[in-house]
């Protein structure tokens, strides 16, 4: 094979397919990146057998052919030469890289090693907004859990309900929901947290729209000459909602910047008990009230004005909390809880669509 192409139009490609990749031993042509060569498209492909990545570059091409290649040494190469043209070619099983004032030869291995990654061409579709699913999974995938022993917990849960596509993840400990409105396609599956955080990571500003193809076994997401593809979870995902209060004994409503600024500060005193923050609604004084104590460091009490309704107390851990307000993009947002035992709910006043749950701390 035989192309040229622009060190520019290369190294974004090759990054992003480079992402996925995480020094196999067992399987060693998973290190390479497929590089492939028809008469009209060069594509390259990385997997690791969970997800695959395909990119097409916009290049000149001169010669056909295919050879996988070490993607960390081809992508640290392409990373660290000018911008210029690069010419790229085949002579058996070694690759030739030639620019201006850089040559390389890399040994590579030929393609018949490489997984065959099926293809996805039937099954439920639909086309969703880029930015706005991007944005979606960003206040979602975080309270996945990592604990391989419940594989359940390590997805994200997407449903259609009321013509509404909701988004959800779970810890166990925490829950976050979000939704995306005016979708007309039925469908149900858990894919792996970390295939859509690698979503999450290829989506460009640029990117418009991603075509999903849903079939039982797996999930493909199809935007601006990128294909991931990944296998779905076979877990049950668990009832959920009824872990979700209705109504509450006390509410409030608060600035956002200013709530979360005294959880840092009371974070500063929780570190010697885990993390734990005692939060109050004070309704005849209308404030937020967070105390934190250690034995070793000294104590802390800071307060916040807000509108209450019902006063309560619950203790939490400040980290969950701590990255649920972050989550949350309005100014204000609502606080609210039934007993010290029940969880909490964190929304934005004025966007119904995202709901974040905390389980309290026993205390």
């Amino acid at each position: 094979m035989k192309f040229q192409v622009t060190q520019e139009n290369l190294i974004k490609p090759l990054l992003a397919v480079s992402r996925i990749i995480n020094n196999n031993t067992t399987l060693p042509i998973l290190n390479n990146i497929l590089i492939k060569v028809t008469k009209t498209s060069v594509t390259l492909l990385s997997t690791n057998l969970e997800v695959s990545i395909t990119k097409i570059i916009r290049a000149k091409i001169i010669e056909e052919g295919t050879l996988t290649i070490p993607a960390n040494l081809f992508t640290n190469f392409i990373s660290n030469i000018p911008s210029g043209i690069v010419t790229i070619e085949t002579n058996k099983n070694q690759l030739k890289v030639n620019t201006e004032n850089n040559n390389c030869v890399i040994n590579g291995v030929s393609d018949e090693e490489f997984p065959i990654i099926p293809e996805i061409e039937e099954g439920v579709s639909l086309i969703i907004n880029a930015q706005e699913f991007k944005n979606k999974l960003l206040q979602v995938t975080f309270v996945a859990s990592n604990n391989e022993n419940r594989p359940v917990l390590t997805g994200v849960y997407l449903y259609m309900k009321d013509s509404n596509l909701f988004i959800v993840a779970t810890d166990g400990s925490r829950l976050s929901e979000n939704l995306i409105k005016n979708m007309n396609q039925n469908c149900s599956l858990l894919i792996p947290v970390t295939a859509m955080n690698d979503l999450i990571k290829t989506i460009s500003d640029e990117d418009k729209e991603i075509k999903i193809i849903i079939n039982n076994q797996q999930v493909c997401f199809k935007f601006n000459e990128t294909e991931i593809i990944c296998r779905l979870l076979e877990d049950k995902y668990p009832d959920y909602q009824n872990l979700i209060p209705k109504t509450f004994t006390s509410k409030s409503k608060v600035n956002k910047i200013d709530f979360l600024n005294i959880v840092k500060v009371s974070n500063l005193f929780a570190k010697e008990s885990a993390g734990s923050l005692t939060i109050e609604l004070d309704e005849d004084n209308q404030e937020i009230k967070i105390n934190s104590l250690t034995s070793q460091i000294g104590e802390n009490s800071s307060k916040t004005k807000a509108d209450i309704k019902g006063s309560g107390q619950i203790t939490l851990n400040s980290k969950f909390l701590i990255e649920a307000l972050n989550s949350i993009q309005g100014n204000e947002i609502e606080f609210c809880f039934n007993s010290k035992t029940e969880p909490i709910l964190i929304k934005d006043t004025k966007n119904n669509d995202y709901k974040h749950i905390i389980m309290p701390l026993k205390v």
